[in-house]
Order: C-alpha cells, then structure tokens, then sequence
C-alpha cells in the first residue's frame, strides 16, 4: 500500500469548521501528527530491516563443526533466531545447528561443505524478543 500524501491535523481547520475549540486540543493534537507522520512514513517504504526486526547484525568467525554461542544485547531479551546474510570468502555452509541456552543466548554450529578445518567470517542477523 502507498499513500500519496500524508494528511496532518491543524488547529487552524478546526477553527474554520466552526465551534468553540478548547485550547488543550493544540497539544493533543501535536501527539496525534507526530503518530501520523510515523506511520505515514513507515507506509510509504521507509522501513530499514532493522526497524521491522527486533535483532542485531554480528560477523563471526565460525570453524566447521564448532559451536559459538551469541548473546543477546539486552539481558531481558532472548535470542530467538538467526538469519544467515553472508557464509563470506572460502566457506560454503551446508548445515548449521542451532542450540537454546537457558541464559536466553543460542549456540549456533555451522558446517562448512569444504568440511575439516574450514573457517570463515560469517555474517548473522541475530533475532530477539
């Protein structure tokens, strides 16, 4: 869905509406546009991955067969996922496993199809909640 403009609500078109306007209405309305104006840019595509995901990007360096752990950046928070963006140079990945902790962190082990030794820079985006 796009919208072409978005609408904002002036003390002044209510005044031309007609009718005892109580001046308390200025300030709610300054809440009432700044939430517009939100969610009128978020309408029309303005939205980074990161604003539409509760997470954070982290690159490690990853060994076939051995697990890392990822913490989560707020204690309150748990570490519900992991989307893999880049295997980065010389490590293809074919398999990972991934392993909840009860400290709310995930133990994420990768296997690389060069097998062995392998490692590689891996990048991550960490989903929390």
């Amino acid at each position: 869905m796009r919208i072409s403009e978005v609408v904002r609500i002036s003390m002044e078109e209510l005044n031309r509406a007609g009718g005892d306007i109580p001046k308390w209405l200025n300030v709610l309305l300054g809440g009432i546009n700044r939430f517009i104006d939100v969610i009128g840019q978020a309408l029309k595509n303005n939205l980074s991955f990161r604003d539409n995901f509760l997470g954070f990007q982290d690159q490690r360096k990853f060994t076939h067969g051995i697990e890392l752990e990822i913490l989560p950046q707020y204690r309150n928070l748990r570490v519900q996922g992991v989307l893999f963006l880049d295997s980065g140079i010389g490590g293809t990945i074919s398999g990972w496993k991934l392993t909840r902790k009860q400290s709310g962190s995930i133990g994420i082990k990768i296997n690389f199809a060069e097998g062995g030794s392998t490692q590689s820079d891996v990048t991550l985006f960490v989903l929390q909640g």
